[in-house]
This record gives structure tokens, C-alpha cells and sequence, in this order.
């Protein structure tokens, strides 16, 4: 077999194998959970970053009102977990 014959075979193996057990690990399993919510904040922290003037009122009030609402689904975060634990 021609060594280039070998690598695409290896290549496709991967990419019908490997690589959807990978994608799926990442995007739903409990191990890279943390790593979504680091992508998530990064998301969100560059929008903010490119659409949200900090120098006005209007800035300030929606930068309070995205706290508010991220320390309400944290709780309510809790509360469903503390809920399913019963």
C-alpha cells in the first residue's frame, strides 16, 4: 500500500470514528461542562465588550441588569439541583 493510500484511509477511520465520540463528549458530557461555561463567558464578554458603552448610564444599567440576571440563574441553578437531590 502507497503511504498516501494508508494516511487518507487513517484520516477517514477518524473522522467516522473518533471524532464524533470527541465532538459529543465536548459538547454534552459532564467532563468539559466547565470548559462550555468558560466559552459561554468568553461569548458574552466580547459582545459586551463590542456593544456596551461603560462610559454612559445606558451602559451601567444594562452591565446591572446582566448581573441581576446571572445571579438569578444561578439560583435558580441551585435550586433545581438542590430540588433533584430530594
Amino acid at each position: 500500500m502507497e503511504i498516501k493510500t494508508v494516511n487518507d484511509f487513517t484520516l477517514s477511520l477518524f473522522k467516522e470514528l473518533v471524532l464524533p465520540v470527541i465532538k459529543k463528549e465536548v459538547n454534552i458530557g459532564k467532563n468539559f461542562s466547565v470548559l462550555r461555561q468558560i466559552y459561554h463567558a468568553l461569548i458574552l464578554a466580547f459582545w459586551f465588550k463590542k456593544n456596551v458603552n461603560f462610559k454612559n448610564q445606558l451602559g451601567l444599567k444594562q452591565l446591572t441588569m446582566l448581573i441581576q440576571l446571572m445571579k438569578h440563574l444561578k439560583l435558580r441553578k441551585t435550586e433545581n439541583s438542590t430540588e433533584s437531590n430530594n
